[in-house]
């Protein structure tokens, strides 16, 4: 099952050559490693001698359909007329073409035509990129552009994204016509992080932009091709893709994989290219959340202390790494056993070796620690953690819980930054990630006790609160707007998550200088809590 991936038909031979089992001509080639890349994809292949001829110029209609493929699904489009008059109906670019153009990805030039054959030049592929991920960015250090350069922005969007790389001397050469080893690598960044260092934020502490902005979405179920419209500042999405599932008798479904080893253990995989597409179109990074054992105990001291269970874990989410192009993995393991705290270090080191060797981050989720916390606790070695990973995930929150016997917030001002100050006591500032809640829970008590709550979400908590007709006040205690009314004998109490409490999270998140704020979950927020965290985080 290795290469699942939907095939996709290359810009270089459109068509997948039968009986070519490897790609020719990258050993020696600086573009090899992305074209190599990109043909284990199914997205490139060679001549029908399985040659890449890397170092030769590629077309405009070649690299439009490499493009088009590797970024849309087209499906079954007809187009009765052409919108470029050199593009028949019989040409296999045709339908890509004219997408493209609806896309305003490619215009004609001063003829209406498109030049499909001609040799594309590396302005005209940084113009398709921009067009095609809608970029945006003010970076550009090449020698040879300047302000008054015509597709000045659009350079600069495509060099701050990584995308595009200059010459040994610092040059762009924008006219110079690309070849087929360059349109690889660009082609490929799009979906392969570069192996370097993940960005931290600035030295000074203060928290910008370009810091770390995650959001967890959770993913419940295969097929999820969306996350939604683009949400302004967010630069990271962790959607939950992959976990370690244990069977007893069910039939496992055909997206989950068997461990190896004598084991019940099953690879989980609900990751969907469609999605991973869009997310690089929002520009966002990518870092698959991959969780334990239904957060059973005992189930993940089973699959933890199962060495070969272990490697055949880390050998499929390499394989997923790969399949879908992410820039990271989010290791999301809770409730496990005290004494499995070593063994589960380990498997982090393991993971991390493996993230290393593919270049990607690795961020790794931990609770605030807590002396009489148990399982959900001290099953952390935070210390050693950090060691390994490049991020270290607190999730502050849940102070008061489902399971809670007194009302309260999910996580209050001052709480929270207790967690802080224990956690930077083991994990460097620069590496922690404050987890913030975009959820909150109504509390419904009789006689000061709770008969019920329930997590809901920033509109429906506000919905609720202006149902009742009551006014939130602010608590001093908690940091946060805060609201009570009675209906029936029952004691309705709610601490809100909104604009001043996301505000005074990232406030946190600067003062202790840290890496940056990562929200549970995307489903539970509304629009203000965007612009919140992109006005405040900077």
């Amino acid at each position: 099952m290795f290469w699942k991936l939907v095939a996709f038909l290359t810009a270089f031979v459109l068509v997948l050559t039968v009986g070519v089992s490897a790609l020719n001509g990258t050993e020696n080639h600086w573009a090899g490693e992305y074209a190599l890349t990109l043909y284990k994809m199914g997205i490139m292949s060679g001549d029908d001698q399985g040659n890449a001829n890397l170092a030769d110029n590629i077309k405009r209609s070649e690299f439009l359909a490499l493009l088009i493929r590797a970024v849309y699904s087209i499906g079954d489009i007809h187009y009765e007329k052409s919108y470029f008059p050199d593009i028949p109906k019989t040409a296999w670019y045709y339908t890509i073409a004219n997408f493209a153009k609806e896309k305003g990805i490619v215009e004609g030039d001063d003829n209406g035509m498109f030049l499909p054959d001609n040799n594309i030049k590396r302005e005209e592929i940084v113009l398709m990129l921009v067009r095609a991920l809608e970029l945006k960015g003010t970076d550009t250090k090449f020698s040879d552009i300047d302000s008054s350069y015509a597709y000045y922005k659009e350079i600069c969007a495509a060099a701050s994204s990584g995308i595009i790389k200059g010459y040994e001397d610092n040059s762009f050469m924008p006219k110079n016509p690309a070849t087929r080893g360059e349109a690889a690598a660009m082609i490929a960044r799009l979906f392969i992080p570069e192996k370097s260092k993940p960005p931290h934020i600035d030295e000074g502490g203060e928290g910008t932009i370009g810091g770390v902005n995650l959001t967890w979405h959770h993913v419940t179920k295969a097929g999820i091709t969306t996350s939604g419209e683009r949400k302004d500042g967010l630069n990271v999405i962790s959607p939950t893709w992959f976990r370690i599932r244990s069977f007893s008798g069910e039939k496992p479904a055909d997206y989950e994989y068997k461990l190896s080893g004598d084991n019940n253990y099953y690879f989980q995989d609900i990751g969907n290219m469609e999605y991973m597409k869009e997310a690089k179109r929002h520009g966002y990074k990518v870092w698959a959340l991959f969780k334990s054992n239904d957060f059973s105990a005992r189930n993940n001291s089973g699959f933890l202390n199962d060495e070969n269970a272990r490697k055949s874990a880390i050998s499929y989410v390499r394989e997923m790494v790969v399949k879908y192009g992410l820039d990271g993995i989010n290791m999301d393991f809770e409730n496990m056993l005290v004494e499995d705290r070593d063994i589960y270090t380990q498997f982090v080191k393991e993971m991390s070796e493996m993230t290393k060797e593919l270049g990607i981050v690795l961020s790794v989720d931990v609770t605030k620690y807590e002396p009489l916390g148990g399982t959900w606790s001290l099953c952390y070695d935070r210390k050693a953690i950090a060691e390994y990973a490049d991020y270290v995930a607190l999730m502050a929150y849940d102070q008061h819980s489902a399971s809670s016997t007194v009302a309260g917030s999910v996580g209050d001002l001052d709480w929270t930054e207790k967690a802080i100050l224990k956690t930077l006591e083991e994990v460097p500032s620069e590496k922690i990630i404050l987890g913030i809640p975009f959820y909150t829970r109504l509390w419904q008590t009789k006689n000061g006790k709770v008969v019920k709550t329930s997590a809901i979400g920033m509109e429906i908590a506000r919905q609720k609160v202006e149902e009742a007709g009551v006014t939130p006040v602010y608590d001093e205690k908690t940091g946060q707007n805060y609201a009570t009314w009675t209906e029936d004998g029952i004691k309705f109490e709610i601490w809100l998550e909104d604009e001043v409490s996301i505000k005074s999270r990232i406030d946190l998140a600067k003062k202790y200088g840290l890496a940056g704020v990562a929200s549970w979950s995307m489903v539970f927020a509304d629009s203000s809590a965007w612009t919140t965290i992109k006005e405040n985080l900077k």
